[in-house]
């Protein structure tokens, strides 16, 4: 999330009392977050943590969104906090499991031979920018300005395109901390999908994480499109995220 504070002049990362927040700059709830620093006990801790988030973003007139973890709360706060949130102007927009997987399996089926290319200059930048537009229905402007933006991937964030033949068919994004590589922003186009691109990308630039790192294990958000891939890779469920936007 923190990558998102580097596109603009006015993006920024801060912690206050148990929540981080991460601000783009950019008028889009999604690239401007708020999410748990810590775990919290109780829906008056919860409660708090939701105020000083909306103060900070009402103060830069951003719409925002709260991504929360179940695992960071507490019984009291669990079984509540979907009612909480939409008191306070927040819709859902999202409900997806937690996955993990120790090391993947082997593959299945004949995967569709790609080739896996870091995101490191224009071309790159601008294929993962308009493949991942089309694949999570945002506009395209927005994608430009945060995935064409150079300085995005300085931070931890590292990108990938899958090419046929020359053809960008697929994109994927990884962060490695805290003992996983976390995976993000994995697409293919629709004319593509079904012949293992994704599959094959994910599992070369995870070959090469492991290579650098020595580390095996990686973790992602799941949709509801990708749960078939992600248990045919090994992961597992281990808990779930919920995404609430401002309204």
């Amino acid at each position: 999330m923190t990558s998102f504070s580097l596109v603009s002049a006015s993006g920024e990362v801060r912690v206050l009392a148990g929540v981080q927040l991460v601000s783009s700059g950019i008028e889009c709830s999604v690239f401007n977050t708020a999410f748990l620093s810590e775990p919290l006990h109780n829906t008056g801790e919860l409660e708090r943590r939701l105020a000083i988030a909306q103060v900070h973003f009402a103060a830069r007139r951003l719409p925002w969104s709260f991504w929360i973890c179940e695992d960071l709360l507490g019984d009291s706060a669990r079984g509540v906090y979907r009612d909480i949130l939409p008191r306070r102007g927040l819709r859902l927009l999202s409900d997806a499991p937690g996955m993990i997987a120790d090391e993947l399996l082997p593959p299945i089926r004949t995967l569709q031979p790609v080739e896996c290319v870091p995101v490191s200059d224009e071309r790159t930048r601008g294929d993962f920018a308009r493949i991942t537009s089309f694949c999570f229905d945002l506009p395209m402007e927005l994608a430009r300005r945060i995935y064409e933006c150079s300085r995005f991937w300085m931070g931890d964030m590292s990108g990938y395109v899958a090419y046929v033949d020359g053809e960008p068919v697929s994109t994927m994004a990884v962060v490695v901390a805290a003992g996983a590589v976390g995976v993000y922003s994995v697409a293919t186009l629709p004319m593509w999908q079904g012949k293992g691109c994704a599959e094959a990308l994910m599992r070369e630039v995870l070959s090469r994480k492991q290579q650098e790192t020595g580390i095996a294990r990686s973790i992602l958000q799941s949709t509801a499109a990708g749960a078939s891939l992600y248990k045919r890779l090994g992961y597992r469920n281990v808990t779930r995220f919920a995404v609430f936007v401002s309204t």
